[in-house]
């Protein structure tokens, strides 16, 4: 063994007992160099704990082929969904360590497409880590060169609360022959994973002939929704905005959203237990049958996932781009006292006043419903409210927030009376 950070991974492996998150921060180092890093580590496992750990390395680029868009979810499928997927081992001294690669990821093009589907990748283990701590009964580890850790800090900060430890390596701990022990079933590992870990190895084998290599990845291809293709949708304007959606929201945002956003009637015509393809191109229709394909929805992505704004603002110039409309259109403008508001929310089913809460909004305070956990939290305090808070609350904000939710009625088709 070279190096006591190396002492130190194996060490927190082989004293693990359940689940232990490790950020692995690499110095240039390949996925080559990664695999025969672990080589090393699981050699010195087994003479601390009696049996090598089982190393299964998921790279993303291995997993999917997808690019562009439609890669962000077919990331999440094929890390995050299956290393949720790992079974656990069959005696107490066999361990598994899922590693997630991200050592090819280029830090001196950080403003690159493939950044944001790292984003979107540790969004979602965010979001899961819960399930993630509970079903996988043993080590996640996180080798990410330092520009994807602080980005992984930054963007997950509930999973990186839980890491138990922040370990540096370099290519001086990776041994120049390190010895690999010989894994079999009666160490207490499912067939189906020791194949999984030879295919996953052989994928990232720079020894191998490349379709040697792609043979491999054929064959650890997972059986989901996004290894097929998307349903077709007619024109590129709505392929455009199809692949969008599927790289921004995943199937219970897609639902979640719909609902909040536009009711429940709308929501009842995406289909359940479909594929998130599916469900996005009924989204679409469904959209563009009520009109409501507009400026305000593109708005509403925008509020969702900031930081894709030049990616919405190039789809929504396929569909003619932003207009020139104003909030009101007429040059009359509904300037409704506060009970006069009050009893105007009170005719609009649930659904339509939370939407009109949002559309209120000031996009300064504003925060994206499914970025993190606390503006879900604020989402659901406001679908709770009573119509007379909602008013209340604009109230004490002054004149300007009851006038933006009566513009917002007005935008989502409220006539008020004469």
């Amino acid at each position: 063994m070279s190096g006591d950070e190396l002492e130190r991974l194996s060490q927190a492996i082989a004293l693990a007992d359940g689940f232990q998150l490790l950020v692995l921060e690499c110095h240039d180092l390949d996925a080559w160099d990664l695999h025969r890093l672990f080589d090393a580590v699981q050699t010195r496992v087994a003479a601390l704990r009696g049996v090598p750990p089982l190393v299964l390395v998921y790279d993303p680029h291995v997993t999917t082929r997808e690019s562009g868009s439609l890669r962000d979810e077919a990331w999440v499928e094929g890390v995050l969904e299956a290393i949720l997927r790992v079974p656990a081992t069959d005696t107490e001294e066999a361990s598994v360590v899922a590693v997630i690669d991200g050592t090819g990821f280029d830090e001196a093009d950080a403003d690159s497409r493939e950044l944001l589907s790292w984003e979107f990748l540790f969004h979602r283990m965010n979001e899961r880590r819960n399930a993630v701590s509970r079903t996988l009964r043993g080590t996640l580890a996180l080798a990410l060169p330092p520009a994807l850790v602080r980005v992984f800090l930054e963007e997950a900060p509930d999973v990186a609360s839980i890491r138990s430890d922040m370990i540096g390596l370099n290519p001086s701990h990776v041994p120049a022959s390190p010895g690999r022990p010989q894994l079999t079933r009666r160490m207490g590992y499912a067939p189906e994973l020791l194949r999984e870990a030879a295919l996953r190895r052989l994928a990232a084998d720079p020894r191998l002939e490349p379709s040697a290599r792609d043979n491999a990845r054929r064959a650890l291809a997972p059986a989901s929704q996004h290894e097929e293709s998307p349903p077709a949708a007619h024109d590129p304007a709505r392929q455009a905005l199809l692949e969008l959606l599927l790289s921004l929201f995943s199937v219970d945002e897609l639902h979640r959203i719909t609902v909040y956003q536009f009711g429940t009637e709308l929501g009842a015509q995406l289909p359940m237990q479909a594929p998130a393809a599916s469900v996005a191109l009924a989204l679409i229709t469904s959209l563009e049958r009520r009109g409501l394909l507009d400026d305000n929805f593109f708005a509403l992505l925008r509020r969702e996932r900031p930081r894709r704004t030049p990616e919405i603002d190039r789809v929504q110039q396929l569909h003619g781009g932003p207009s020139a409309r104003p909030l009101v259109t007429s040059s009359w403008r509904w300037t409704p006292s506060p009970e006069e508001l009050h009893l105007a929310l009170l005719e609009l089913p649930r659904a339509q006043v939370h939407q009109a809460v949002q559309l209120a909004e000031d996009e300064r305070v504003s925060a994206p419903l499914t970025r993190s956990g606390a503006a879900h939290a604020r989402s659901v305090q406001r679908a709770r409210m009573s119509v007379r808070d909602i008013v209340n609350q604009a109230a004490n904000q002054g004149p300007d927030a009851l006038q933006r939710l009566a513009d917002a009625l007005v935008t989502l088709g409220y006539q008020p009376r004469a």
